[in-house]
């Protein structure tokens, strides 16, 4: 069976609710409508109601890293590892203990694999936001991570910069606006980076200039490694990095 959910947390725990109480095992679960046979589908509706009951029912079967670790495999890029982290929830609630450590089962591996992938990118990323000042005196950065973690990154940059900021995720078309209070969600219908550039602050392109002349003149050409930068910050990564352009 293939269930398609509203692509919530909340939405997910809903889903697992239904799997759970109704025993069954399902092919894939997806936020994405795509072209599958009729037969096949079954929509699932988000009621909070029903994922908070399963939020503190999962913490109490188990434990509140069992929560952290189905989060995380909700958060990434891989959509089929979510049917590999219901079945690590359902595994740790039979076993009343957090089963991540068991690498001999093939979903807990994977849920692992998927883990590693997203908290790595969401710490790579940590270096590679780049906040540009606006007229308006906000800090504005995009970003185009293979994995969903802004959630992941909030608390940091809200421990550090004292400044309104706002995290763009480009590829999933929301962002994070902090206003020295409150962090808070935002959908982006559309991104025109030209637009973005008319919204600098007028020192924004003196303060570029020095990072990229500072940039330069730390580098010793003839040590330069491209098959080590490669390694350490991919191409995809670099297209707002502002030393890349």
């Amino acid at each position: 069976m293939i269930i398609i959910y509203d692509g919530t947390f909340s939405g997910l725990l809903t889903l697992y609710y239904g799997l759970l109480k109704n025993n069954i095992n399902p092919l894939l679960i997806t936020k994405n409508r795509k072209n599958f046979l009729s037969s096949e589908i079954k929509y699932t509706k988000t009621d909070s109601l029903i994922s908070d009951y399963m939020f503190s029912y999962i913490k109490d079967k188990t434990d509140y890293d069992v929560l952290r670790n189905i989060y995380l495999g909700y958060l990434s890029k891989d959509e089929n590892v979510l049917v590999n982290t219901f079945n690590y929830m359902k595994k740790s609630i039979i076993s009343k203990k957090n089963l991540i450590k068991d690498l001999s089962d093939y979903d807990i591996l994977k849920l692992n694999r998927s883990i590693r992938n997203t908290e790595g990118e969401a710490h790579r990323f940590l270096g590679l936001v780049r906040f540009r000042r606006l007229n308006d005196e906000s800090y504005y950065s995009v970003i185009n991570p293979d994995n969903d973690i802004l959630p992941l990154m909030a608390g940091h940059f809200k421990n550090r910069l004292n400044e309104k900021w706002i995290i763009h995720d480009i590829n999933r078309n929301y962002c994070l606006i902090y206003d020295k209070k409150n962090i808070n969600y935002y959908k982006v219908d559309r991104f025109e980076y030209g637009k973005l550039v008319e919204a600098y602050h007028e020192e924004e392109k003196v303060y570029q200039n020095l990072w990229n002349n500072y940039h330069e003149s730390i580098a010793i050409k003839e040590r330069e490694n491209r098959k080590l930068q490669f390694q350490f910050i991919p191409v995809r990564y670099w297209k707002y990095l502002i030393e890349k352009y």
